[in-house]
């Protein structure tokens, strides 16, 4: 949480930088996840390549969580996020050249690497308002 208690999302300029100093497809891929759709460190890890659909208006995506933040006391329920094309074509590139399973979470696969969200920020970027 930023000052005065309200949530901080990086700038566009912000996560451009954090693109270019992540060392993996997977960690960038991470990093548009959070970044740019908004998902949750603890949704992240539970994307999978069959929760991306293409919408009915044609070249659009959404992306499927299926246990988003419990904000009822009754558990997570799914949530739908849009997923802009851009990441989209991340989420395809590295699916393809990971040989990530349909079923698979994305975010565990580089070579058996495990998803490590601290890894993600490098020391020294912080997004705005901190």
């Amino acid at each position: 949480m930023g000052e005065g208690g309200h949530r901080v999302r990086p700038t566009d300029p912000e996560l451009e930088e954090l693109r270019r100093a992540v060392g993996s497809r997977r960690d960038d891929l991470i990093g548009w996840l959070g970044g740019y759709v908004g998902f949750r460190t603890f949704e992240i890890p539970q994307v999978r390549p069959k929760q991306v659909k293409r919408t009915e208006y044609g070249e659009r995506y959404r992306l499927r969580i299926p246990e988003a933040r419990d904000t009822t006391g009754s558990g997570g329920k799914p949530r739908d996020a849009y997923l802009p094309e851009p990441v989209e074509a991340g989420v395809h590139r590295h699916v393809t050249s990971e040989e990530v399973g349909w079923s698979d979470p994305i975010a565990l696969h580089t070579a058996g690497t495990p998803l490590r969200i601290d890894t993600v920020l490098p020391v020294g970027v912080a997004p705005s308002g901190s």
